[in-house]
């Protein structure tokens, strides 16, 4: 029983992650290549957009208990969000900077590296009904 429904939260957290990186990747691709902003303030921004519909999509879809705090929720997922940022900005860095990497191609190997780590960080901190 558990198994499945960690299966169906992780079909369920992957459907959610494929329209918040539409949400994503399309404000990294507009400023990047047709604003031409520096890729780092583009990535911040992107991944700034992404990460609210990430939340309010999940918090729909996904891990849908209510949370005892909302303001405790908020203030974990916001600390697993920051984590992230670190781990895919140096993901992105390496990517674009030492691999010499194109800069949509470092986008999609942080997205596929991120994934697991993600959901196993929200699933048992940001979403965990025990702590929030």
């Amino acid at each position: 029983m558990f198994v499945k429904k960690l299966k169906l939260e992780f079909v369920q957290y992957v459907g959610v992650g494929i329209v918040s990186t539409v949400v994503d990747w399309g404000i990294f691709y507009v400023s990047t290549q047709w604003i031409r902003l520096p890729f780092q303030f583009s990535f911040f921004l992107a991944l700034g957009n992404g990460t609210l519909s990430h939340y309010f999509l999940n918090k729909r879809f996904t891990f849908t208990k209510p949370p005892k705090s909302y303001k405790k929720q908020m203030t974990l997922y916001l600390a697993v969000v920051g984590l992230s940022f670190f781990l895919s900005s140096l993901f992105m860095n390496i990517g674009v900077l030492s691999l010499h990497f194109p800069l949509m191609m470092a986008r999609i190997s942080t997205t596929i590296v991120m994934l697991g780590i993600n959901f196993l960080l929200h699933r048992y901190i940001s979403f965990n009904r025990n702590w929030v």
